[in-house]
């Protein structure tokens, strides 16, 4: 995985002016492959999408896993010159661990029932003593 996401990331050093097409052609045949690897563990291994999903859940620790080996044995990934793939790998998976995280947040910020249900959360101290918000203005209604 870190020697593809090497090749990849290359396109956006120093070699992408000269060799821009190559790069595409070689991104193009990347993700072709990927699809082609899927269908083909979906014919003749039966992969499921809950298989998928359990695989999405059961690398989660282990990238975090990796991505902390990586951080012990950072001397050494230096001196071979892999030091800034690890960083950009560690980036990747941040970048994906906090949309897995936030996702079902920004999903259900969609409904307008959870909206009030945080409103009655945030205030709860407040709707006990007998504050009310209006939803047709901003202004608060306080009754004794």
């Amino acid at each position: 995985m870190l020697i593809d996401f090497k090749i990849l990331s290359a396109a956006r050093g120093r070699y992408s002016t000269n060799f821009q097409l190559m790069f595409r052609v070689l991104k193009a045949s990347h993700s072709l492959a990927f699809i082609v690897v899927m269908i083909v563990l979906f014919v003749t291994c039966g992969l499921t999408v809950s298989d998928l999903f359990a695989a999405l859940i059961a690398s989660m620790p282990c990238g975090w896993a990796i991505i902390q080996i990586a951080l012990v044995c950072r001397v050494f990934l230096k001196g071979c010159r892999l030091w800034a793939s690890v960083e950009g790998l560690s980036r990747t998976y941040e970048y994906i661990m906090g949309s897995v995280i936030f996702m079902p947040i920004y999903i259900l910020s969609w409904f307008p029932y959870i909206s009030e249900f945080q409103t009655r959360l945030l205030f709860s101290q407040a709707y006990s003593r007998g504050l009310q918000i209006s939803k047709n203005s901003y202004q608060s209604d306080w009754r004794n």
